[in-house]
């Protein structure tokens, strides 16, 4: 999703950063209401339970590894790429904490203020869990956006499927970076 002047995703941050934005790595959990915002969906309904609502004004980038080039150039200027990964995990599960089996389909899309919708990705439950088993996923097992996902304001990234059980709750464990413009 990196626009086509971009050659990788250090490219745009030093685009906007010349710009005059400020760029901050932030953990999103269901705790930030103003960004995240999860749904109840019932067994075989296909629905939303998740949307990640980047706010006015502001942008949500969720690099991919494809936009990546790591090297030490870039090292000093944005150490948090090398330090924290950019993980996107999420668990859903029932009141009797069962979640969905492991080949549901959750499908991921970009809403726009106007409504239209871009199709980003399908991926199985259990690529997206941040669950292996009864353990939490080491890094190196967790889901790693492959392309960019950029959110500009009002745009929303929303997440469905068609689960196998209710889901009454849903956790997130996103890392993004989130730009605000300095005056």
């Amino acid at each position: 999703m990196i626009m086509g002047r971009y050659n990788d995703y250090y490219a745009f941050l030093e685009d906007y950063k010349e710009d005059g934005w400020f760029i901050a790595s932030i953990a999103l959990s269901p705790n930030n209401r103003t960004i995240v915002q999860t749904y109840p969906v019932k067994k075989c309904i296909d629905d939303i339970f998740l949307k990640i609502l980047c706010p006015q004004g502001r942008i949500l980038a969720f690099p991919g590894i494809k936009d990546f080039d790591i090297d030490t150039k870039h090292f000093s200027e944005f150490p948090n790429l090398y330090k924290y990964p950019y993980f996107f995990n999420i668990r859903c599960f029932n009141e009797s904490g069962v979640e969905p089996y492991w080949n549901n389909v959750i499908t991921i899309q970009k809403i726009m203020p106007s409504t239209a919708t871009i199709p980003i990705t399908k991926e199985y439950y259990d690529d997206l869990s941040i669950k292996a088993d009864t353990r939490i996923k080491r890094l190196a097992e967790r889901y790693y956006p492959t392309k960019t996902i950029i959110l500009f304001g009002e745009q929303t990234l929303s997440f469905s499927m068609k689960p196998d059980v209710d889901i009454t709750k849903v956790e997130l464990f996103v890392k993004a970076d989130f730009f605000t413009k300095l005056c």
